[in-house]
């Protein structure tokens, strides 16, 4: 037997969630509830996409899931983050879970996503003021503690309770980053390794020999770790991988003038001379 039903709700809550506007179909078997199509506004964005709840003696869940505009700052505030992150996010992805009860389907849950939040903000990043430190000017001269970027873009793996991004981008005015790292969903913790590029102007302001073993093009790639947690992260300089850099590029660039000296024509020897 299955028992279909059209919802619509104008406000309805979930999991402490504010919806609005919500509508979907409803399907109930003896071992299964399903809604889909399920839409609602939620943190001044849209969802839509559906789930299935498979019964028994353990909880099975299956949720696709696409999310377009959310206010990341109200998304952030009801993760106890409030005031860390700004900006409008849009994801797509699909998981899935087991266990005898919610909380297990959610420490079980495995799945993929794409995301992506533009023209926001990051409270505490301090990527310029690490990089400014980094550059030896005076601690006074570093910007204040607000990284504006244009776009965040992540591809994501989630299981045993970790959030894995292998391919992590921001772009922003001063400086671009491209990283991998993880996410613990249970403590917060952050922990990745990075790239930072300056930008042309940034790269600019950089001494001569810091440009010398630290540029590509015509911008600064600095190596960086990533730790902290979600609403206090850090960025800081490897050092390490730094010196590495500064010696490969050194090396590329005296092996590169040996090669363009040996590759100039060589002057045609003289004649010996007539006896």
């Amino acid at each position: 037997i299955a028992i279909d039903a059209r919802v619509h709700a104008t406000s309805a809550t979930a999991g402490g969630v504010p919806l609005e506007d919500l509508n979907t179909t409803l399907t109930a078997t003896a071992g299964a509830v399903s809604a889909s199509p399920l839409a609602f506004d939620v943190f001044g964005g849209r969802f839509d996409g559906g789930f299935e709840l498979r019964l028994g003696d353990d909880l099975g869940l299956q949720l696709d899931a696409n999310l377009t505009g959310l206010d990341v700052a109200r998304l952030a505030a009801f993760g106890d983050a409030d005031g860390t992150v700004t900006g409008r996010l849009d994801a797509t992805g699909t998981f899935e879970g087991r266990g005898q009860d919610f909380e297990g389907v959610l420490t079980s849950a495995t799945g993929d996503a794409t995301v992506a939040i533009v023209d926001g903000t990051i409270r505490r990043l301090n990527l310029i003021r690490t990089i400014v430190l980094f550059f030896g000017r005076p601690e006074a001269d570093a910007p204040a503690g607000t990284e504006a970027f244009q776009r965040i873009d992540a591809r994501i793996r989630v299981a045993d309770g970790v959030a894995t991004a292998d391919a992590l981008t921001m772009r922003s005015p001063d400086v671009d980053l491209e990283a991998e790292g993880t996410l613990d969903l249970g403590t917060k913790a952050l922990a990745g390794r990075a790239r930072l590029l300056l930008s042309e102007s940034l790269s600019g302001q950089a001494g001569t020999d810091l440009r010398r073993f630290t540029l590509e093009g015509d911008r600064i790639v600095l190596p960086a770790t990533i730790g902290g947690t979600l609403g206090d992260p850090s960025v800081g300089i490897d050092a390490r991988a730094a010196v590495g850099r500064a010696l490969t590029n050194e090396l590329r660039r005296r092996l590169g003038g040996v090669l363009e000296r040996l590759r100039q024509p060589q002057p045609a020897a003289e004649p010996p001379p007539t006896p």
